[in-house]
């Protein structure tokens, strides 16, 4: 009995670990740099840090089920891949960039809906498909390039490292 209540604990933790707050957008400044940065760290728990920031593991890639989709787009699937050693867990938050000047930019969530807590994991080598719903957060998008990001953890070492897998595509006219 003790060790499903430990299992429960460790579990619970680890679904905190990798949860998003849905407020933390708010706290974004509207344009980042599209040059490469070091890992970033979070100087404080409320400091928000937008994925565009964190590396890629060159193992774990994402692909979209289609190069381009009409602006009206209801969903949007992706394939995740782990060619990888570890296993990852990710979950539902992602976020959206559209490329306006050369610059990736943050395409504000209006749902003001939180995500929700659901951690999935996917084993070293394996791959799956998720759907996000991007008409109910980002409303209908605007014709152009874009990029999906979608955090995951990997423990490395015994210690949990952020990463982002990205997959680019257009909006183009409906006609």
């Amino acid at each position: 009995m003790k060790q499903l209540l430990y299992l429960t604990l460790i579990l619970a933790v680890l679904i905190l670990a990798s949860c998003r707050s849905d407020n933390s957008t708010l706290q974004l400044t509207p344009e980042v740099s599209d040059s490469p940065s070091p890992l970033p760290t979070q100087s404080s728990p409320s400091q928000f840090v937008p994925l565009i920031e964190f590396e890629e593991m060159p193992e774990v890639t994402m692909k979209t089920d289609q190069g381009s989709y009409p602006s009206d787009l209801e969903m949007i699937k992706v394939y995740l891949d782990n060619k990888s050693d570890h296993d990852v867990v990710y979950g539902e938050y992602f976020e959206l960039y559209i490329d306006v000047n050369g610059k990736w930019t943050f395409v504000e969530d209006i749902s003001m809906m939180p995500y929700p807590s659901i951690p999935y994991g996917l084993s070293a080598s394996t791959s799956v498909d998720k759907t996000y719903r991007i008409n109910e957060r980002f409303g209908t998008l605007q014709i152009g390039e874009y990029r999906i990001y979608v955090d995951y953890q990997v423990s490395i070492r015994g210690d949990w490292k952020t990463f982002v897998a990205v997959a680019g595509f257009s909006i183009i006219d409906n006609a």
